[in-house]
């Protein structure tokens, strides 16, 4: 392979129709070639127009996506030091300061290649990855058991508690949780399967008469028969409520929310996908969220709140799946959602042998910076005779 350096780390003005100039006065630290380039010194190299689209659409996707959650992660290894863990400040820092990108030969699709995650628990940019690759896999298991089962969105919450009881009151949540599944004659006879993940919300609202309190709670979509809602195994909001009550032991519980996931209208196959997709990307939320532990006013409930959420979260599986989900999800032998690849989670994959172009990217100075353009040798052009390298 050969390397292609980016002065400034941004591409210069096509000088063709097919070509562009890039400037190389800089030193690549991604490469593994130790040699520098004169500041004045231009290599020409041929591109097609796809290059320098790819790079405009990958810029495009890194400022919207990439850069606000690697942001995020310098407020939490911030905290992180404060509190004492050194380790996991310096590792939360470096997260996603390099980025990869690989393009396939005959096409202008690209995918994220390689990646630097730090893998955790609460990093803003592990957290998105992670739920990317949830929303990646629900969807794709409902996909291929859509036309036997129709599907409820189904959310179990709980009154609000301290942060001395969130750790107990997930415990006891999950618990319920089991119970319901496995002994409940009314939850077994209705629904074939099941998606299960818990979020975390803080409120730090400090005119709220629930300040500094902690809302933990299920989300989850429920595979049902296709005669659900005009059998006898229908569920009514009222029964889910008192079930959940029932398991949880806890009366004061005052609501539960219940939707159907699929349009009424069968024909309208439109609005049926996006209801589907609003429950899946609500499923796959993260755990919790940047905000609701970077509290930009203040650096104690900042920290308070940090290790709330690390003491609570720890060691804690998020999200489960249960009968038909989970046989579908051994079919098609996807790996675990959680603890899997952080950097490939699409279904379509550019294998590395056959990438045509990767694009290197660098976090520099609060922003991500291109770095390098590699190419495979004897794809497209020839390099290795250029007096320059």
């Amino acid at each position: 392979m050969k390397h292609v350096l980016i002065s400034d780390n941004k591409i210069a003005v096509p000088v063709s129709h097919t070509e562009t100039t890039i400037k190389s006065d800089c030193y690549n630290q991604n490469s593994h070639n130790d040699y520098n380039t004169d500041e004045d010194e231009s290599i020409v190299v041929t591109f097609g127009h796809e290059d320098f689209d790819t790079i405009t659409r990958i810029n495009t996707e890194i400022s919207r996506k990439f850069e606000p959650k690697k942001k995020d992660t310098f407020p939490l290894a911030s905290s992180y030091q404060r509190l004492g863990y050194i380790d996991k400040s310096a590792r939360v820092k470096d997260c996603g300061t390099f980025l990869e990108f690989a393009r396939g030969a005959d096409t202008s699709r690209y995918t994220l290649h390689n990646a630097n995650f730090c893998r955790d628990r609460l990093c803003p940019l592990c957290s998105w990855r992670r739920s990317y690759k949830i929303f990646g896999q629900v969807s794709k298991i409902m996909e291929h058991i859509q036309d036997d089962f129709e599907f409820i969105f189904l959310t179990l919450t709980v009154p609000n508690v301290k942060d001395s009881e969130l750790p107990s009151k997930i415990d006891q949540m999950q618990k319920a949780w089991i119970n319901l599944t496995k002994h409940d004659k009314r939850f077994k006879g209705a629904v074939c399967g099941y998606f299960k993940a818990l979020e975390v919300t803080h409120n730090h609202n400090q005119f709220s008469k629930s300040f500094d309190t902690y809302h933990p709670h299920f989300h989850t979509i429920l595979a049902v028969d296709k005669r659900y809602y005009k059998s006898k195994d229908y569920i009514k909001q009222s029964e889910w409520l008192e079930m959940w009550r029932k398991y949880m032991k806890d009366n004061s519980i005052t609501q539960v929310d219940v939707r159907r996931c699929t349009n009424k209208d069968k024909s309208d196959c439109e609005q049926s996908e996006k209801a589907l997709s609003s429950a899946v990307a609500e499923v796959a939320k993260y755990a919790t969220k940047s905000g609701d532990y970077i509290i930009p006013w203040s650096e104690t409930l900042t920290d308070s709140s940090v290790q709330a959420l690390l003491s609570a979260l720890t060691g804690r599986r998020l999200c489960s799946f249960g009968g038909v989900f989970e046989r579908k999800r051994k079919e098609l032998k996807l790996e675990d959602a959680e603890n899997g690849d952080l950097v490939h989670v699409e279904a379509d994959q550019i294998r590395s042998d056959v990438a045509l172009q990767i694009y290197r990217y660098s976090w520099s100075c609060g922003a991500y910076k291109l770095t390098a353009v590699e190419r495979q040798v004897n794809l497209l052009i020839d390099i290795s005779d250029d007096e320059n390298f």
